[in-house]
């Protein structure tokens, strides 16, 4: 179907009829070349334009700068050119059929049991193994059916059979005779005391009934559901790009190749994000992972590649105004898809990671393909150039690469390799330095130097000439408080000034289920100056170490951050605290009583207009008497920087130290705290 235009002359709300456009809310798209027999509307439409709503796979609205100088119902016809679409905010596990069970339940917590008899059609007292769980008002699933459990007996469950409008399940008995279930896996679609288990949820009203071009559906509820992904309702499946706590919003009716319907009031609505609810087309497939991108300087060029998509070169000659384009628009065999691009320094080549082989479209993700020598345009081998590709030995896929000095890096699901320039005939070599690893995701990696620090699965590694696992004294901290649908989103950084390597990462704590945001949320820090770990709370996606820049810089929620710039957070100050473990005197066989302390504590580099007074930070002492028992006294004690010794009364086994400032302009910097203590008894 050719492209067309509907408009009116007393409004500025163009539809566009272009089928199967693969556009979303946000994205972008140019015409040129519009034909409308209408020259002023020809000129409205031969810009650029925000896609303002999605109201089926074949249409999309735009915004004109005025109302359109003549009206078209259907007609006209244009060059569309399409930006790439920004892509989903919510990593959305498993994509395609046979990714998850029927209708595209996603949550592994959800309850189970299992029939424990065959059950006749229409028969309402279901026998299961078990019912525990399960309550009054509860919502079952067997097969495709939903139940409505009205009471609870023992293992005996009274439901209203064909909950939701969906179809009583059938054996393959046939006609004429009892159609039964044999026995079968019954999954908790609705109640268990937790919506954050829930898969289905039914629509409340009328938004669908009638309307097969709408965007927004009323359900009873969205609590548990991601916030953005697919629905299954009865046979359609539609994508959903945003929710309120009761509506889903942004719906592309007939998403993955169904046909846009209506739909009643209760009907049920399934989430269909990652399983043979949605087919594993292209479409289906990438919709739940996040568009991650990689970028590298080729002089003043730059070349970008979309993780596991094209890859694209913008020429500064043209200027800032010029769009990159897919380098199998300018070169011969350009990669169609890759993981990762990044150039060589050294020797000048461009080299993609996960590439698909030459003359094929599939992609290889354990292929390594590398442009000829100072040109990213030529990527056939041959006897003049220096093009090629090499194939990684082990592991499953490529997840990452992380360029250093002298190599690169490359990190598959199971080992980690070590990637040259050794000159002609082969170019580049290849050497395993180590199996049996894991990592994270395709930011969990970064260079220091020569050495790469990485976060795997359960533990944290270094590669500085060999690999090795870095001890980690906060790693229940981290790993116990994950979220783990959302590893695409973990984001390694350098900040050198302080010699510290960190991962910004989504919590457990913070996840959508738990009516958090989903979104990176905590930080783990280590130093690898001095070989200690610490962790805190801050909401950053990207950073960058200073270099161009003088300072850090980090982004989150569409926002720029420059870090270690002044003393407090964009004007208010920052809550910053240091706080010891407990410490133990003669491995805590005995009380200690603490009376005095010196405090050792710098203030330079705090603001100027502060005087000395107010250049402040609390001391706080604490005593426990049993490992188990925790804290139960405290001194606190307010020091300056004229503050020479405090007195205290404190007794324990053993005693911790905390050092906080909450003070605005402040810079502070520990040195050695000297505490004056003896021992106090064994009781």
């Amino acid at each position: 179907m050719a492209l067309t235009f509907i408009t009116a002359t007393d409004s500025t709300t163009v539809t566009v009829n272009d089928e199967s456009h693969g556009a979303l809310v946000g994205d972008f798209v140019t015409f040129a070349n519009a034909d409308t027999s209408n020259t002023t509307l020809n000129a409205q439409l031969n810009k650029e334009f925000e896609i303002q709503s999605v109201p089926t796979r074949n249409t999309y609205t735009i915004t004109l700068e005025s109302n359109a100088a003549a009206a078209l119902s259907s007609a006209g016809s244009a060059n569309a050119d399409y930006q790439l679409n920004i892509g989903i905010n919510t990593v959305v596990p498993g994509s395609g059929w046979g990714a998850g069970p029927w209708n595209g339940e996603l949550n592994t917590t959800t309850l189970e049991t299992t029939l424990a008899e065959e059950v006749e059609k229409d028969e309402t007292a279901i026998d299961v193994a078990s019912a525990t769980g399960i309550a009054i008002n509860d919502v079952i699933q067997v097969r495709g059916e939903l139940m409505l459990v009205t009471n609870v007996s023992s293992n005996t469950l009274t439901v209203t059979r064909g909950h939701g409008v969906t179809t009583q399940v059938n054996d393959e008995a046939g006609v004429g005779t009892p159609a039964t279930i044999t026995p079968n896996t019954v999954r908790l679609a609705i109640g268990n005391a937790s919506a954050s288990d829930d898969y289905v949820t039914l629509i409340n009203g009328s938004d669908l009934a009638s309307n097969t071009s709408a965007t927004t559906v009323t359900v009873d509820s969205t609590a548990s559901f991601e916030s953005s992904g697919f629905l299954k309702i009865e046979d359609e499946i539609i994508q959903y790009t945003g929710k309120t706590s009761t509506t889903f919003t942004g719906l592309i009716r007939g998403s993955a190749g169904t046909t846009a319907a209506t739909h009643a009031d209760n009907v049920a609505v399934f989430e269909a994000s990652g399983g043979i609810g949605i087919e594993a087309t292209e479409t289906a497939g990438t919709g739940g992972t996040l568009r991650l991108w990689s970028q590298d300087n080729f002089g003043e060029d730059l070349i970008f590649n979309e993780r596991d998509g094209g890859v694209f070169y913008w020429d500064k000659t043209l200027g800032v105004t010029s769009r990159a384009q897919n380098l199998i628009e300018l070169s011969d065999q350009a990669p169609i898809k890759s993981r990762k691009v990044i150039v060589s320094e050294r020797d000048r080549h461009v080299i993609c990671f996960g590439a698909n082989p030459i003359g094929q479209t599939e992609q290889d993700r354990l292929l390594i393909r590398f442009s000829s020598q100072e040109n990213p345009f030529l990527w056939t081998p041959a006897a003049t150039n220096t093009a090629g590709d090499l194939r990684v030995g082990s592991g499953s896929e490529i997840i990452t690469a992380v360029k250093t000095r002298r190599e690169m890096i490359v990190l598959t699901d199971t080992s980690v390799f070590s990637m040259q320039f050794i000159g002609a005939p082969f170019t580049f070599g290849i050497n395993q330095l180590a199996s049996n690893i894991t990592v994270r995701g395709f930011n969990s990696a970064v260079a220091v130097g020569d050495a790469v620090f990485w976060m795997g699965y359960d533990r944290f590694y270094v590669y500085d000439g060999r690999v090795q696992v870095i001890p980690c004294s906060v790693r229940d901290h981290v790993f116990k408080d994950f979220n783990e649908t959302q590893t695409d989103k973990i984001y390694a950084g350098v900040n050198s000034a302080f010699g510290e390597v960190f991962w910004f990462y989504p919590s457990q704590t913070n996840a959508l289920s738990n009516n958090g945001t989903g979104e990176n949320d905590k930080y783990v820090v280590y130093n690898y100056d001095q070989k200690i770990w610490y962790v805190g709370s801050l909401a950053r996606s990207s950073w960058i170490d200073r270099g161009v820049y003088q300072y850090p810089m980090a982004t989150d929620s569409n926002l720029v951050y420059n870090h270690e710039k002044g003393n407090d957070n964009d004007g208010t100050a920052f809550t910053s605290f240091i706080e010891s473990s407990p410490i133990d005197i003669q491995d805590g066989d005995q009380f200690v009583f603490l009376r005095r302390m010196i405090p050792d504590i710098s203030f330079d580099n705090s603001d100027a207009n502060l005087s000395n007074d107010n250049k402040q930070t609390v001391f706080s002492l604490k005593a426990q008497r049993s490992p188990g028992g925790g804290f139960i006294k405290t001194s606190t004690n307010t020091v300056s920087s004229t503050t020479e010794l405090n007195h205290l009364r404190l007794r324990g086994r053993s005693f911790g130290l905390r050092v906080e400032s909450t003070t605005q302009g402040v810079n502070w910097r520990l040195g050695t705290p000297r505490v004056d203590l003896r021992a106090d008894g064994d009781r």
